[in-house]
């Protein structure tokens, strides 16, 4: 509903990167082919951005406001 309603996403591909070879470790497999089947079950519409902060940081230089709930 947000996205529809205009509202963008973005997925930390340093935070990707890092946490999908965590998990590729711990199980043995590949982290080139974990990570590409996290990027493949992301939501379609979410983009991901070379990084999180970065992303944070240049939609707040444009006006966009920023809140961490977790």
């Amino acid at each position: 509903e947000l996205m529809k309603s205009g509202v963008l996403i973005g997925a930390c591909d340093v935070a990707l990167t890092v946490y999908s070879a965590g998990a590729a470790q711990k199980m043995g497999m590949d982290p080139a082919a974990v990570k590409k089947e996290w990027v493949a079950g992301l939501l379609p519409g979410v983009q991901i951005v070379p990084s999180g902060v970065f992303g944070v940081a240049h939609a707040q230089e444009l006006g966009c406001a920023y809140c961490f709930a977790g």
